[in-house]
């Protein structure tokens, strides 16, 4: 007898989305798209300026997997795998910025790219599964796991080589970088 198990994918939120992935922009979050950048305004958690750094600011993000619950088998088949699709949301509520400038900002906003830029990568990932009518929640699961854990640690090397966004040199370097990659998978954009 078969079972239809709901599975919560990972870092699913409480956020009801449709299949489809819409343009968010409220006061809690925000998707990315290539035209609307992140705004001082965005960042509205607050930090006291004499426990941090003035340069400091954290954006917090998400690579979540749409749509949001997905109908699992007891064989490990997602039904309607087709429809399988990742977005890139900006936490408005748990970002903060010190003190605003303009070079803080540009480099938040590099992060946030960085998140989009994998989740173009899983959405490459998803869409070679679908070629292949690969239903199986264990390799849309494998193909998430692999590309998140690789967009921490490409962040922490940009961290690294910016010395957190300090070195404007460096920041530059990862800019071209970054958009020449997002270039790269164009295709795998929303």
């Amino acid at each position: 007898m078969k079972h239809t198990l709901l599975l919560f994918l990972l870092l699913s939120s409480s956020l009801m989305l449709s299949q489809e992935q819409k343009i968010i922009d409220n006061d809690s979050i925000l998707s990315w798209d290539a035209v609307r950048r992140l705004t001082w305004e965005d960042f509205k958690d607050t930090k006291d300026p004499n426990q941090y750094g003035l340069n400091d600011a954290m954006t917090t993000y998400k690579l979540e997997i749409l749509p949001e619950i997905v109908p699992v088998d007891e064989n490990d088949n997602i039904h309607g795998y087709e429809k399988m699709d990742i977005a890139t949301y900006f936490f408005k509520q748990k970002s903060w910025m010190v003190k605003r400038d303009v070079n803080v900002l540009i480099y938040e906003q590099l992060h946030f790219d960085v998140a989009e830029l994998f989740a173009r990568m899983v959405r490459r990932g998803f869409e070679e599964l679908k070629r292949k009518k690969i239903s199986k929640f264990g390799d849309y699961q494998r193909v998430y796991t692999d590309f998140w854990r690789y967009c921490k640690s490409y962040q922490q090397e940009m961290n690294a080589e910016t010395q957190n966004g300090r070195d404007h040199e460096a920041v530059q370097r990862w800019i071209d970088k970054i958009y020449k990659e997002l270039k790269e998978v164009e295709q795998y954009a929303k």
